[in-house]
């Protein structure tokens, strides 16, 4: 990968306006650069550079301003102010690409993408009983692109919550909330000739999104803490005549803390995550219809502790367990045609001792295992004799195990208790 260089100067402050109110403020500029030689195009004979190098440049900028008010003992009110902007300053590259071995290519010319970005959102929460408290809040996102199909988009919504305690150590959040996106000044001529004209890109797209969670903990006696979350959203591009029209998502996890003694700590958490999504495509104005789903999981479990054998001596281990299963089914105006599923498998075990000589100087040793396999056919399946005239990098579904044997030393300095 070639060298890049960036620099940044941030400053951030805040006023204390008596015990009820506080203004916060940031702002940062900063400058990426790169300009490392190209290589060519090609591994060909006499392959061109498009040019000696990126010669590129970048300015940043942030702004940001906030404000914490409790004009009541019961109400708080809380808004922030958020300016980005990104000015790309690379000239263009013209490359001229090479599809394969035996397939020459055309040019392209590698447009600059600048955005500035404008966020302001407030939120309010009233303690309208002491077991009951209730949340609003509102959003304004606006983004303002250069040299892309869509020269704004503009996001707006709000969300309304409410927090139960209604006794001892247990609590539930409800949450619901709704957002649309608006997509402004479409122009097909920052697109590439090739794309259908009726794509649109989900990013830039029209998006309606309804948004679900709940939140819940509780403790049993001194020793057990469980909590609980569950999310959901569900989005629909109305407006899209190709492209992704619809998706959803839903996350379940928990957690389990046992304070079994005062020198033994021990965890479990487990997860669920499922990604729902449907996409509409056709090759060209009059070419044929087609429709893909795709419908991803991932499963998560893992369990741990931490036990201080004594004042200086610890240890500490972890267990992680991991999966996914992705599953694609392309219709195109007869059955069904599902591809093979993808599935990857995630284990690994993490083992660790720390000793402090003094509370100024300590140090640990780390041991960690990790094996990872993925059943990927869009991988698997590719070999010099199915595509011989393929120009590829020679991907591969990603196999390893891992051994990392670790250490290291902390010292404190000034005054250490």
């Amino acid at each position: 990968a070639p060298d890049n260089e960036a620099m940044q100067v941030n400053l951030s402050g805040n006023f204390v306006f008596g015990p009820r109110a506080v203004l916060t403020y940031g702002a940062g500029m900063g400058k990426l650069e790169q300009d490392d030689d190209f290589l060519p195009v090609s591994t060909a004979p006499g392959a061109p550079t498009p040019r000696a190098s990126l010669d590129g440049e970048i300015d940043l900028a942030h702004y940001n301003l906030g404000l914490a008010l409790r004009p009541l003992d019961k109400l708080n009110l809380r808004g922030q102010a958020r300016y980005d902007e990104r000015d790309d300053k690379t000239p263009p590259l013209t490359v001229a690409y090479v599809v394969t071995d035996t397939v020459a290519g055309g040019t392209e010319t590698t447009p600059r993408y600048s955005y500035e970005r404008t966020r302001l959102d407030g939120t309010a929460d009233y303690a309208l009983f002491p077991w009951l408290k209730v949340q609003g809040g509102l959003l304004w996102d606006e983004i303002k692109r250069d040299q892309q199909e869509v020269a704004k988009t503009t996001e707006d919504g709000g969300f309304l919550s409410a927090r139960l305690t209604p006794y001892g150590s247990f609590a539930v959040t409800l949450k619901a909330g709704q957002f649309h996106r608006e997509a402004d000044g479409f122009d097909l001529t920052a697109r590439a000739p090739s794309e259908n004209p009726l794509l649109r890109k989900y990013n830039l797209a029209n998006r309606d999104r309804w948004l679900y969670e709940v939140v819940g903990s509780a403790g049993l006696g001194d020793s057990v803490v469980l909590s609980l979350q569950a999310r959901r959203t569900d989005d629909a591009y109305r407006r899209s005549p190709l492209g992704l029209t619809d998706g959803s998502t839903a996350q379940i996890g928990g957690n389990v803390g046992w304070t079994a003694s005062e020198k033994l700590n021990l965890y479990f958490d487990a997860s669920y995550q499922n990604y729902d999504s449907k996409q509409l495509g056709q090759a060209a104005p009059a070419g044929a219809a087609w429709e893909a789903t795709n419908d991803d999981e991932f499963y998560t479990l893992a369990l741990g502790g931490r036990w201080a054998f004594s004042e200086t001596l610890s240890f500490t281990a972890d267990l992680v367990h991991a999966e996914s299963r992705g599953e694609t089914t392309l219709f195109t105006g007869g059955a069904p045609d599902a591809y093979p599923e993808i599935k990857t498998r995630l284990d690994a075990i993490r083992l660790g001792a720390n000793y402090r000589f003094s509370p100024a100087l300590g140090i640990g040793v780390r041991v960690e295992y990790e094996s990872f396999d993925e059943d990927n056919w869009a991988y698997d399946e590719v070999t010099p004799a199915a595509s011989p005239t393929l120009l590829s990098m020679n991907p591969t579904a990603d196999t390893h195990d891992v051994l990392l044997v670790a250490f290291n030393f902390t010292y404190r300095f000034g005054n250490v208790a």
